[in-house]
Order: structure tokens, then sequence, then C-alpha cells
């Protein structure tokens, strides 16, 4: 996912930006038929790669 992580040349708040990128995420991954978003990288200029799984249904033993 990403988005802008400078507006005009200035810096967006860390924490609005992970938010928002998270938000994108939940949103991607339920159009791919997922469950559940894991982010697996960290931010970096407003971009983040995440994992998408399905888990319902899946039982534990």
């Amino acid at each position: 996912m990403s988005l802008l992580s400078q507006l005009a040349g200035i810096n967006r708040n860390e924490g609005k930006v992970q938010i928002e990128l998270n938000a994108l995420a939940r949103n991607a991954g339920a159009d791919m038929g997922g469950d559940t978003v894991v982010p697996v990288s960290a931010v970096t200029d407003g971009k983040q790669m995440y994992a998408v799984y399905k888990c319902i249904g899946v039982t534990t033993q």
C-alpha cells in the first residue's frame, strides 16, 4: 500500500500515515477475499507491504 508521506514538502504525521495505510490494506485485503491483514515491512516513504490471509473456517487441533 502507498500514499503521500509528504504534502507540499511537509512531512505528514507518521501515526496518521500508519492509520491510513492500515485502512487501505484492510480494504484491499477484503477485496482480495481475505479476512486478516498483517504488515510485513516498516513504513518507508509512505509505503508498506502487507500479507493477506483467509482464516475464517480454519480450525486448530
